[in-house]
């Protein structure tokens, strides 16, 4: 499954969350936020000016959380006025990751599975064969796993992306869950971390990808196939990294970051932008200074 869209999110159920009267016709099929769009139909988004209002426009957005003052004469675009439009926004996710207003995948277990000591999985987790899992392994729901995957010791597979809001005192997750998607025949070592999307889309581990030990993946993260991840290393929410590249040893790369295809970092580099196929990214080297 690519992507995880909402269930039942029509105008009476917005109405009833809210206590607002809203009306429209097509239902609510994915939520985001306004840098964030992924290009599914009937998104909701919330703008807290007329500038992101308009720009929440451009980009495609069919559903917007707004202030009255903000709302615009588009055809096409339903306006949903509040008084606090990021408020409302973080409410609603609230309310749909407690009841689970989201699409779920079916559980299955494929042959010849091993399972270490300690190991909990959540429903709606598909297992393909000959899958090893080790000890201490905590697995969340929508989760896939192809054929031939190795997993180590002490690994947490598809927890909710770190993107959190303070609700009525509370903080609360404000994504909506979506999936994470590991292709055959990966290498997963000790003590990974790997989180699904947070706007019902797919965190993606294509096939033949190595994760060695101690490394952290972020939300809605694309590693393609044949990409080799050194231990130590930290990739944030939305990044991309091409085929056949190694992300050397601590290596750190930030949000919305792009590595081409066959590329290499070398230990401890700071990854922040784009990178075209072929590059090798060198970290820089310390400098000595006398005391």
């Amino acid at each position: 499954m690519n992507s995880f869209s909402l269930k039942g999110i029509d105008s009476r159920l917005v109405s009833k969350i809210m206590n607002t009267k809203y009306v429209f016709e097509e239902d609510i099929e994915y939520l985001a936020k306004i840098e964030e769009f992924h290009g599914e139909e009937n998104t909701l988004t919330y703008a807290t000016n007329q500038e992101y209002t308009q720009k929440a426009v451009e980009i495609g957005y069919k559903f917007i959380f707004v202030k009255p003052e903000n709302v615009l004469e588009v055809k096409g675009v339903n306006f949903l006025e509040t008084d606090n439009p990021r408020e409302s926004f973080v409410k609603l996710v609230n309310y749909l990751n407690s009841n689970k207003h989201y699409e779920s995948i079916e559980s299955s277990n494929g042959k010849n599975t091993k399972f270490g000591k300690n190991v909990e999985i959540s429903e709606n987790v598909q297992i393909g064969n000959n899958v090893e899992i080790g000890n201490n392994v905590v697995i969340y729901e929508n989760v896939i796993i192809e054929d031939n995957v190795k997993i180590g010791n002490f690994c947490v597979l598809g927890s909710k992306g770190y993107d959190v809001s303070l609700l009525e005192g509370e903080l609360v997750h404000s994504g909506v869950h979506g999936g994470l998607y590991i292709g055959k025949n990966c290498i997963i070592r000790n003590f990974v971390n790997i989180d699904s999307s947070v706007w019902g889309q797919n965190t993606t581990i294509s096939q033949n990808v190595s994760i060695d030990s101690n490394v952290l993946i972020g939300h809605d993260v694309n590693l393609s196939e044949n990409v080799s991840v050194r231990g130590g290393s930290v990739i944030s929410g939305f990044s991309k990294i091409g085929k056949n590249t190694t992300i050397g040893v601590k290596t750190v790369i930030t949000q919305r970051s792009e590595i081409g295809e066959n590329c290499l970092t070398t230990a401890g580099s700071i990854i922040s932008k784009k990178y075209p196929d072929n590059s090798k990214i060198i970290s820089l080297a310390p400098k000595v200074q006398k005391l």
